[in-house]
């Protein structure tokens, strides 16, 4: 199996549908560089939301309880800045494990609490310049408010760099997509057409010029063969 093709129209095919590819992927990466509503923090966000989840759990009285997952704990030692908080908007119960300064902020936002899972960012009073990101979402216990702070982004959070992206990236580039797999090949062979007449028409001429050469090279034998017998007469 040719890893390359050999003809001109499968390597521009080729090389047109890598550069798109190339395209999308660099676009992802610079999409949370430049939405307003998306960042790599808010990603990792996500991250510590779900690794926060796994741990929590009722208990046999019906208070919120929570384990740290190994998970959790390697995540949280990669990042010494990291700092969150889980609140139950029912009971206002914080799980144990969760910032002080992240459950009072979660406290006096009261009402205007972030809903329908949108992020609310502000400003972390007790760490200046640090951002907390505030959210209303979904576990295995219901919904909770989380708040994250410190929050870098990693290799650990790809795979919630991939599920932010996926929605909003497929059909923001399905018809780039569309355009690589089906319009390029077909724009490409019928700009070819032309080169490839042109080549069939060399091919014969070439055929010709062989078949020619050959019908001399074979004259030119018999002659000399000829000739010898001639001479041996």
């Amino acid at each position: 199996m040719r890893a390359w093709p050999r003809s001109l129209a499968g390597r521009l095919v080729l090389a047109l549908i890598a550069g798109q590819s190339l395209f999308i992927v660099l676009a992802m990466a610079a999409f949370p560089l430049l939405a307003p509503y998306l960042t790599y923090a808010t990603i990792a966000d996500g991250t510590v939301r779900a690794l926060v989840s796994e741990g929590l759990a009722l208990a046999a009285d019906g208070t919120l309880a929570f384990t740290p997952t190994p998970a959790l704990r390697d995540y949280a030692a990669a990042r010494p800045s990291l700092a969150w908080a889980v609140v139950d908007p029912r009971t206002g119960q914080a799980v144990a494990g969760s910032a002080p300064d992240l459950v009072a902020m979660v406290a006096q936002l009261g009402r205007m609490l972030p809903r329908g899972y949108g992020n609310l960012e502000t400003e972390r009073p007790a760490v200046p310049g640090d951002v907390a990101i505030i959210t209303t979402a979904p576990t295995p216990v219901g919904d909770m408010v989380f708040a994250t702070a410190g929050n870098v982004f990693g290799r650990a959070d790809l795979p919630s760099f991939v599920s932010e992206f996926l929605p909003a990236i497929v059909p923001m580039f399905a018809p780039v997509l569309f355009g690589a797999l089906v319009v390029i090949p077909l724009v490409v062979r019928r700009l070819l057409r032309p080169l490839r007449s042109v080549a069939r028409a060399a091919g014969v001429v070439a055929a010709g010029v062989v078949a020619t050469c050959a019908a001399a090279s074979r004259a030119a034998a018999q002659s000399r063969a000829s000739s010898s017998d001639t001479c041996r007469e």
